[in-house]
Formats: structure tokens, C-alpha cells, sequence
């Protein structure tokens, strides 16, 4: 039997803290036997830079986004559901509302 999927936020570096509010991973195995599963992201101000080492979580309500390993997901006006299929296993730092500025190269509103 797999091991129970993990959802874990880690505090930064004090360095970091004014920026970044937490680095978090998500890991699990939903492959079949195993149903897929719905997780729910609700909108909290914030800009995480993801990285997916697995498979990719789908959005619910698209099939038009092309799976990528890195990309960033800008502040959400509403909640997301994603559909967890296959082998999730992935990394991300969530800034501070602002936090990102710093870490890009493009103004948020420009990619």
C-alpha cells in the first residue's frame, strides 16, 4: 500500500522572512488503484513559484494548461480545484503578498 499523501508547509530562513511566507511540498501517489483526488487552493494574496518533480496536478476547469515543471501562479481572485493524478510530488515557495518582486524578471502583470 502507498503511503498516505503529504501536504507540509516550512517556515524561511529568517533572511527570507520578510518575502517569503512559507516553502511547501505536496507529495503522494494517486495512481490507480488509488482514485484521483480534488484539492481545493483557495485565493491568499500570495505568488508561489511551484516546481513539479511528478505528475502534474490538473486544473478542474481547463484542459488547455500545458503540464510544465516550473512555473509561478500569480494571487487568484477565486478558489481552484485540481484533479491529484499519478505520482504528485512537488516543491514551491509562496511569497509574501509583493514578496516576488524581487525574484522576477517580468512585472507579475506581464507574464
Amino acid at each position: 500500500m502507498p503511503p498516505e499523501p503529504v501536504y507540509r508547509e516550512i517556515l524561511p530562513p529568517t533572511e527570507l522572512s520578510d518575502v517569503v511566507d512559507c516553502c511547501w511540498i505536496q507529495r503522494g501517489d494517486f495512481a490507480p488503484p488509488t482514485r484521483p483526488t480534488l484539492a481545493r487552493v483557495l485565493p491568499d494574496g500570495c505568488m508561489d513559484i511551484l516546481v513539479a518533480l511528478g505528475d502534474f496536478p490538473r486544473p478542474l476547469d481547463s484542459e488547455d494548461l500545458a503540464p510544465h515543471r516550473a512555473f509561478v501562479v500569480g494571487t487568484m481572485t477565486r478558489h481552484q480545484l485540481f484533479v491529484l493524478e499519478g505520482r504528485v510530488d512537488m516543491v514551491a515557495i509562496r511569497f509574501k503578498p509583493g514578496g516576488a518582486r524581487p525574484f522576477l524578471r517580468v512585472p507579475a502583470w506581464d507574464s
